[in-house]
């Protein structure tokens, strides 16, 4: 993606939105988008951008199910075009990541993708407020890890010697 066609992008969600960026837009626009980060950068690719959502880290006590669950997300999204998963290995913190084309994007559909991945982000994030020590905290943590590669249903993310 040119550096004048990101910049006009990242202007107009900006202005039609009442988006406020943080930063130097030219290296990444940093936004906020109902509580959760989002970065947009330019690619090396000239007709492409990425795009980074901050999921938020996983709560240590169940970090190594929902960092399997996470993989396997990645297994069901699996496409030329698809976002996937990642760790940011310098704060634990789980990222998605999708590369967009830039002839496929215009602001309203940027912004529309924006606030779909940061309603994602927010629902797997509260999954993790509700898990508790009682025998229900597996089918919780279950259906909120579901909702990363909707419309899979929760069941298939079911996890154990006996389950693939």
């Amino acid at each position: 993606m040119s550096t004048h066609h990101y910049q006009v992008l990242i202007d107009e969600v900006c202005r039609f939105h009442g988006i406020v960026p943080t930063g130097d837009l030219a290296h990444g626009a940093h936004i906020v988008v109902a509580g959760v980060a989002l970065t947009l950068l330019p690619s090396e690719d000239a007709h492409s951008l990425m795009l980074f959502c901050d999921f938020g880290e996983p709560p240590w006590q169940w970090r190594a199910e929902v960092l399997q669950r996470v993989l396997e997300s990645n297994l069901f999204m699996f496409s030329a075009d698809s976002p996937h998963f990642s760790m940011d290995h310098e704060s634990g913190r789980v990222m998605l990541l999708e590369r967009l084309v830039a002839s496929h994007i215009n602001a309203d559909g940027l912004l529309a993708k924006l606030e779909r991945y940061a309603q994602h982000a927010l629902r797997w994030q509260n999954s993790f407020l509700q898990l508790d020590a009682d025998a229900g905290s597996i089918a919780r943590l279950n259906e909120g890890l579901a909702s990363l590669t909707l419309p899979v249903p929760a069941s298939h993310y079911t996890s154990g010697p006996d389950k693939h």
